[in-house]
């Protein structure tokens, strides 16, 4: 190879070395700090959302100075919430007048789902989620948390049932207890007769009134017959072990079970409408037309 070949090459490779250099040290340059004020300085996109002005306890009637425009980034926006367009009076005026179905914290976006309007009806209906009923316990005490269940928390009703064991002859019958879970995660709507669930407080109720659907309903009312109930207050993050038992299934397979069967009465002698019968006058029969 010429010598003038080889020269070429060093310094094409040198060159090449010193670019690589130069373009990691650019790459690797952290930003100017007036580079940083300025990507700090740009606002992120904003929307006006319409939030609670305060607390708002279900049930509450809304008035203009319950509900308040806010900023909210346009990347948190849930499709949701109310945005402000224009003026936006339209839209906060069809709040105001609604009675709250679930409670707001101050701050909290308004959504139209968690509120409405009586229009004449009553407000625990409109508490309701829609194809909801709501049924109404006897608690004591011991039944309900020592009076730590209030609105807004969720219960299971747990039965408990004294079955009769014989061990042989009619007289000797043990009778053995048994409980278990017959419905669970309900929603309670009120206790006695207070429906706010954000500034309640631990009371000993005699009623609680919990939110169900017409099936539970049927199961609630079969497990008062059936035995005693109880409420019990759950956590608010869920755990395993939401399955039903035996005794479950029983009071489930009872409401469920289609109503008896019935049958024509069977035809007695009185019922005979007319035929022929066998008549023996001395030894020879006759047959006879009976009406």
């Amino acid at each position: 190879m010429r010598p003038i070949t080889i020269i070429l090459l060093v310094a094409a490779l040198g060159i090449a070395g010193v670019t690589a250099f130069l373009a990691k040290r650019a790459l690797n340059r952290p930003p100017t700090p007036q580079a940083v004020a300025e990507l700090a300085a740009k606002p992120a996109p904003m929307s006006q959302v319409l939030v609670a002005g305060r607390d708002l306890a279900t049930g509450t009637v809304l008035k203009d100075a319950d509900v308040k425009w806010q900023s909210w980034p346009n990347e948190a926006v849930d499709r949701r919430y109310i945005v402000k367009l224009g003026s936006g009076e339209e839209a906060k005026n069809a709040f105001v007048g609604a009675t709250v179905r679930h409670s707001f914290l101050s701050g909290e976006p308004m959504m139209a789902n968690r509120v409405f309007r009586q229009e004449g009806a009553g407000m625990m209906s409109g508490i309701l989620s829609p194809g909801m009923r709501a049924i109404g316990l006897q608690v004591s005490p011991q039944s309900s948390a020592g009076g730590f269940i209030l609105p807004g928390d969720r219960v299971d009703v747990i039965m408990t049932a004294d079955l009769r064991q014989s061990t042989g002859s009619s007289e000797d019958v043990t009778k053995k207890a048994k409980s278990e879970t017959v419905v669970r995660d309900l929603r309670v709507l009120a206790v006695d007769q207070k429906v706010d669930d954000v500034q309640a407080m631990a009371q000993v109720a005699k009623t609680v009134t919990l939110e169900v659907s017409p099936k539970d309903a049927e199961t609630l009312l079969q497990s008062e017959k059936s035995g005693e109930i109880t409420l019990v207050l759950r956590s608010l993050t869920p755990g395993p072990g939401d399955e039903g038992g035996p005794l479950a299934a029983a009071v489930q397979e009872a409401v469920e079970a289609p109503p008896p069967r019935r049958t024509a009465p069977r035809q007695t002698d009185g019922d005979f409408t007319g035929g022929q019968v066998k008549v023996y006058r001395g030894a020879a029969p006759t047959m006879e037309q009976v009406r």
